[in-house]
Order: C-alpha cells, then sequence, then structure tokens
C-alpha cells in the first residue's frame, strides 16, 4: 500500500439527458395502457478526480469543456446532453484553482474515453508538459470513423492532441491501476486507486454510469457493445467484492452529493 495518495473528486456541474440514454429500462417507457406518460430528464452528474501522488499529479477525465456548445454544434449532443447545469466555480479549471492548481500543473491526465463529456477539457493540458494517456484501442478507433463525429465522439475535441497509450490493466504509479473495461466505447477504462486509510476505490466512468445501472443490468442507449458493457460491469463488482472497494459511478448525482469534494475534502 502506497502512503502520501490523496484523492480529490472534483464535482463539475452537470449535464441533463433523458434517462433512456443510460437506462434503456422498461420502467422508464411507454407503454400500451401509458402511451402519453412523458420523459425523465435527468440529472447526469459530471466529475474528474485528482489525485496527488508522491510520484506526481495525476487528473483522471477532462469533463465537458466551457466551449461545449461550440464543440458540439451539428452532433445534436448540445440538444440531447446539454452541459448547462454548471456555474462559474464549477468549470475543470476553476475546480483546480481551488486546489491551488492550474493547469500546466498537472503531470498526467489520463482520459477514461474520447467522448465529449470526458475528453472535453483536454486541450487545457496541451502544454508540452502534460502526458495526456488513454487507451490504444480507444484512440485507433475514435480517429478511424468518417465525418466529425459518431456518438458521443467529437473528434475537434481530440484531434490534433499527442497521446501516449496503453492496453490491458496497468498500474500507471504504484497504488494506482487502469482497468480495460470496454462496452461503453471500444477502449473504456476504469481507474482504481488503492487509499491506505480510505480503501481501495474504483471509478468507473462509463462503465458504470449509476447506482441503478448494476442493480437492472440496463445499458442505455449510449453503448457501443452491450455484451461487452455487461462483462466489464461484471468485473468491476466482483474486484470491489473482492478488495471492498468503493465503486465512484460515472454519472450519478444522489451519490455524488454524498462524496467529499471541495477544496478541503479529500480521500487517502
Amino acid at each position: 500500500m502506497t502512503n502520501g495518495i490523496k484523492v480529490h473528486i472534483l464535482e463539475c456541474g452537470a449535464m441533463g439527458t433523458d434517462i433512456e440514454w443510460l437506462l434503456c429500462s422498461p420502467k422508464n417507457r411507454a407503454s400500451r395502457t401509458d402511451r402519453h406518460k412523458p420523459a425523465t430528464w435527468l440529472s447526469v452528474a459530471t466529475h474528474a478526480v485528482l489525485i496527488e501522488h508522491p510520484e506526481g499529479t495525476i487528473l483522471w477525465d477532462a469533463t465537458p469543456s466551457r466551449d461545449w456548445e461550440t464543440e458540439w454544434a451539428g452532433s445534436g449532443l448540445d440538444e440531447m446532453a446539454p452541459y448547462d447545469q454548471v456555474e462559474e466555480h464549477q468549470y475543470l479549471d476553476s475546480r483546480l484553482r481551488q486546489l491551488g492548481y492550474e493547469t500546466g500543473d498537472i503531470d498526467q491526465v489520463i482520459l477514461s474515453h474520447l467522448h465529449m463529456d470526458h475528453a472535453g477539457g483536454a486541450k487545457l493540458f496541451d502544454n508540452g508538459h502534460t502526458r495526456l494517456v488513454v487507451n490504444e484501442t480507444e484512440l485507433t478507433e475514435a480517429l478511424a470513423f468518417d465525418g466529425f463525429f459518431s456518438g458521443g465522439h467529437i473528434k475537434r475535441v481530440y484531434e490534433g492532441l499527442t497521446f501516449d497509450t496503453v492496453s490491458g490493466d496497468v498500474e500507471i504509479v504504484p497504488g494506482v491501476t487502469l482497468l480495460e473495461t470496454p462496452g461503453h466505447t471500444w477502449g473504456t477504462m476504469s481507474l482504481k486507486v488503492d487509499l491506505p486509510n480510505d480503501g481501495p476505490m474504483i471509478f468507473t466512468s462509463d462503465a458504470v454510469y449509476l447506482e441503478e445501472s448494476l442493480e437492472q443490468r440496463h445499458w442505455g442507449s449510449a453503448v457501443w457493445d452491450n455484451r461487452a458493457w455487461l462483462r466489464s460491469v461484471d468485473r468491476l463488482v466482483a474486484i470491489a467484492e473482492k478488495e471492498n472497494a468503493t465503486m465512484v459511478f460515472g454519472h450519478d448525482a444522489a451519490q455524488m452529493a454524498t462524496l467529499r469534494h471541495g477544496p478541503d475534502a479529500f480521500y487517502s
């Protein structure tokens, strides 16, 4: 167990979307006898994680950018999942400054995948110092499709950046491990941090959107491969049970409200 690690959860506001994008559950759908049932508009919490480690500062995910409306224009995502539940103090660069960091102070930015709501702020770290890391398959496929967007991948968000790539499960520094958990996208990753005081924490990103995703095993509409997604969910649950780890879900507003976050709150 590595001592001296601090994990800061950076709560960065929320997007809004129809719940069907995250939970394709029969209970959310209209039926013959309830054909006029209204859609459920869900608050989709967004966060990043700053890890202060003896070997450097690591940022997990980069949230949507301040320029999300411009970057997402033409994709339809600005209408289907607008990042419009955010205030100035909640943007990623503001959250980092609250902890005393500028973007150039971050040694590594690990992107769970390249969707616009997880990689949107990546260009903030295009500074010649910060190492940008993503799964190899994710990067290959995210650059290979025709057109400027496909699903949640918008090329203008990440095109032109220099990435280091990883494959499989990788311990990037002692106590901090990337877990390959595909399904939501080609190369979605989750993050496990082994903490001496608070115990292991698993940040699932979109391998598990919400706690309800575990309960219902519904993969939502924004999934590349539902069978791979289910395998990844089962794998994360098994790891969490074996190691008694806390799982932090990708977009769970109810869970986010219960977690420690803020300049003086951290896990260690």
